[in-house]
């Protein structure tokens, strides 16, 4: 069997596609994420996952698991060339790796201090009683959240 072009279809997070024509008879790993790459443009993905006959996702991190999905696809690409159908494309599903961005929530933390006129005391319930002078501060503590510089000295 002669290897005809086929689509690489890539899936993006924001529900774009982006086909690929693949004309090259041997496709590599590296190959693929670095295409990618360029369609995710800001995320990083080292792994991707295609869909087998089933339904399920198997995911793609090696080239070993590469050349697996890639006989896969080139038994459906021959089946549908002896039954004269067009055969579809490929699709992969880039799994993005979201480490790099550690706030994805966009959580923000005041830093300012905080005027001890402004807070309110309260009584934990908690009964300390060794009469130490950290006693005092672990109250303070666990009252209304705030520790003094002098407690770290």
């Amino acid at each position: 069997m002669s290897l005809q072009p086929f689509i690489i279809r890539i899936k993006t997070q924001q529900g774009e596609d982006v086909d690929w024509t693949v004309q090259a008879p041997r496709l590599t790993y590296s190959d693929v994420l670095e295409v990618i790459a360029q369609a995710l443009q800001n995320n990083v993905s080292n792994t991707f996952e295609y869909e087998d006959d089933d339904g399920d996702r198997i995911i793609v991190s090696s080239e070993a698991e590469m050349q697996a999905m890639m006989s896969f696809y080139m038994s459906i690409m021959e089946e549908c060339s002896n039954s004269g159908k067009m055969a579809p494309p490929l699709t992969l599903y880039p799994r993005v790796n979201n480490a790099g961005k550690r706030n994805f929530h966009g959580l923000t933390i005041n830093t300012r201090p905080v005027e001890s006129s402004l807070v309110q005391k309260a009584d934990s319930g908690v009964v300390l009683g060794t009469g130490h002078r950290h006693d005092a501060e672990l109250r303070e503590i666990l009252a209304n959240g705030t520790v003094s510089f002098s407690f770290y000295q």
